[in-house]
């Protein structure tokens, strides 16, 4: 009997763990809060980790870069796919991320990246929307 009780336990705990489980992972369907949204993207650029990348970048996304005043812009898909192509590769470098300014439907956030030779800076612009929050605009200087 206690055999009995034991597996039926375990079976009550594996239904339980697998119900749980299939409603934390709807594909994609829960809306993206403004810290996870910022916290993916400054994994991304620093440590390669490119999951959810497309998730929380806006299809109309700008990405701009700024070296020796030379100015280029980028599209999203190019920005996603470098991402992708670069994915576990880590940046050697030490990162801040400072919340700049702050609306009440948008925030910019300053990532400064220091390298041994250079600094990166990237002011990052997301906005939340009726899905959630999600990166609108990155403008990329490079000292």
């Amino acid at each position: 009997m206690k055999i009995l009780k034991s597996i039926m336990l375990g079976m009550a705990m594996v239904a339980v763990c697998g119900i749980a489980n299939a409603k934390t992972t709807k594909g994609g369907d829960e809306p993206l809060t403004e810290n996870y949204v910022i916290s993916t993207y400054v994994g991304a650029v620093t440590q390669g980790i490119v999951k959810d990348i497309d998730r929380i970048v806006d299809n109309d996304a700008t990405f701009s870069s700024t070296d020796n005043k030379v100015v280029t812009s980028m599209e999203r898909k190019d920005v996603i796919d470098n991402f992708k192509a670069n994915a576990g590769i880590k940046q050697e470098c030490t990162v801040t991320s400072t919340k700049v300014k702050e609306t009440g439907d948008g925030t910019v956030y300053q990532i400064d990246m220091k390298y041994s030779d250079h600094v990166r800076t990237d002011m990052v612009t997301i906005v939340e929307g009726s899905n959630g929050w999600k990166v609108t605009d990155v403008s990329s200087t490079f000292k």
